[in-house]
């Protein structure tokens, strides 16, 4: 699809489109199955689904046939009204395309005994990470907008929780996950402001590290207080595994307000109070970076970053970083010296992030419906911009 893009003479027309989710998709991966390509979306109607690539571009190829045939038609109609223009198009919605796998995820209950909506799909992660081989990648593991984290089998469809609905569980929203074949583990990062790491196997929780800049901040912490963490700690929208297992990068938004601190103040008032002007003189109220320790569970470092980090990923000797910035950001694996590859000004926000293994280069989508293609070395090498028909 790409090379329809960049090779076309319209090469900023999308080649195709098709209705995936009721309501918007959140995220996607892919991965090899059988000499195909199976691609996964998740959206908020709480599905995780299953689009074969082949069977997308056959259905390309039978709407470009179609779609000639009426060109042609309406050409010869034009002619003979003496009259009539090109009123310009949007990308060709597939019709018909039917998703060769669809699991909906259940409902988790909260470790604070609450009702939650029915979950939103927000975060996807492959058994052995972005970088595994294509060897057996059966598993898929899945988080949700109520704090679940879920465990899909492709070969069979059927889906398993984890002990997030018990003690450790998130409390909050899932907003970023990975898994590390070298570590065994799979971490993911939420709204309330933790990082948990997970045993696939027992599919329990392990670790639980305090991403706040308090007092309990930067090391591992047990279950409990999971309330007042989602009031002091800023969410941990982003991370990914170092490839040797043994580090974790993490992105954090901006923190919450501070509380107003009464005449006479509790401990806790006093205490977020602190952490929160500790976080404003750092640095970090306007997002940050965190490097992670997993061996010694603590974090080693946290730097800000200038923005919110919105997705990331970790190159042998850099990590890239894109959030609600027009620019790419370049750090060393030590989180220092950034080098910035500013980014076309309707991508005010980018959300996606995608590493090609081979030459380096990177594609980076997000707001106003545009995707940009850079070169392992930042230049911007392309894009293409999404019209609905709506627009």
């Amino acid at each position: 699809m790409v090379s329809r893009w960049t090779a076309g003479q319209q090469s900023a027309t999308a080649c195709c489109g098709w209705a995936a989710h009721q309501g918007p998709v959140f995220c996607m991966t892919k991965l090899p199955a059988g000499g195909d390509i199976l691609l996964l979306t998740g959206g908020d109607d709480g599905f995780v689904r299953g689009w074969r690539l082949s069977e997308v571009l056959r259905a390309l190829e039978a709407q470009a046939q179609q779609a000639s045939r009426q060109a042609q038609a309406q050409a010869q109609q034009a002619q003979q009204q003496q009259g009539g223009g090109d009123a310009g198009q949007a990308e060709p919605q597939l019709q018909g395309l039917k998703p060769c796998l669809a699991a909906r995820m259940p409902r988790t209950e909260s470790p604070l005994g609450t009702i939650s909506l029915p979950p939103a799909v927000q975060a996807l992660a492959l058994e052995g990470g972005s970088e595994a081989g294509p060897g057996a990648r059966a598993t898929v593991f899945v988080g949700c907008s109520d704090g679940g984290v879920h465990v899909l089998d492709l070969a069979s469809g059927a889906v398993s929780p984890t002990s997030a609905g018990g003690a450790g569980g998130h409390v909050a929203g899932v907003l970023g996950m990975d898994h590390s074949a070298a570590a065994g583990c799979l971490a993911t990062g939420s709204e309330d402001g933790t990082v948990r790491l997970w045993d696939p196997r027992t599919r329990g929780c392990t670790r639980a590290l305090d991403a706040g800049t308090g007092p309990t901040g930067g090391r591992e912490v047990a279950p409990g207080a999971e309330a007042l963490r989602c009031l002091r700690n800023a969410p941990v929208t982003c991370l990914r595994f170092e490839q040797s297992g043994s580090w974790l990068m993490a992105g954090h938004g901006a923190l919450p307000t501070p509380p107003v601190v009464p005449a006479a103040p509790g401990a806790a008032a006093v205490a977020a109070a602190a952490a929160a002007a500790a976080a404003a003189a750092a640095g970090l109220n306007g997002g940050s970076l965190s490097m992670w320790n997993l061996g010694m569970a603590t974090r080693s470092r946290h730097v800000p970053a200038g923005f919110v980090p919105q997705a990331m990923a970790v190159l042998p000797a850099e990590v890239a970083v894109v959030g609600a910035d027009a620019c790419l950001s370049r750090f060393t694996l030590g989180l220092d010296e950034p080098t910035r590859h500013p980014l076309p000004p309707s991508l005010r926000s980018a959300f996606g992030l995608a590493l090609h293994p081979g030459t380096g280069g990177m594609a980076v989508g997000g707001s106003g419906g545009s995707v940009c293609l850079l070169s392992r070395y930042g230049k911007q090498t392309g894009g293409v911009h999404f019209v609905s028909d709506e627009d």
